[in-house]
């Protein structure tokens, strides 16, 4: 008879990969908001999208904003269109 309870054969499972991440320390993301996806029914809304994100990531997070310049072909008018968008990484 033993005097101690006897070692348990069973081993807890290990921690999924996505749990173990969150704990983690916040990784760096990378944000691309472009101009063009921003216009709604005629109306640019790309200040109030970037404002949103930005709030929603918070100042403290942010590590660098830098402006994007690309081209696209309009397909209504078959022209290179020229537009601007925001490159933002921050931790999340």
């Amino acid at each position: 008879m033993r005097e101690t309870p006897a070692p348990s054969l069973i081993e807890k499972p290990k921690k999924p990969l996505d749990a173990a991440a969150k704990e983690m320390d916040k990784s760096i993301r990378v944000r691309c908001i472009r101009r063009q996806e921003c216009i709604e029914v005629g109306h640019d809304r790309f200040e109030e999208i970037v404002t949103a994100f930005l709030q929603k990531v918070g100042e403290a997070n942010v590590i660098n904003l830098c402006t994007v310049n690309y081209s696209y072909v309009d397909m209504g008018s078959r022209q290179i269109l020229n537009d601007f968008g925001i490159l933002i990484t921050y931790r999340g």
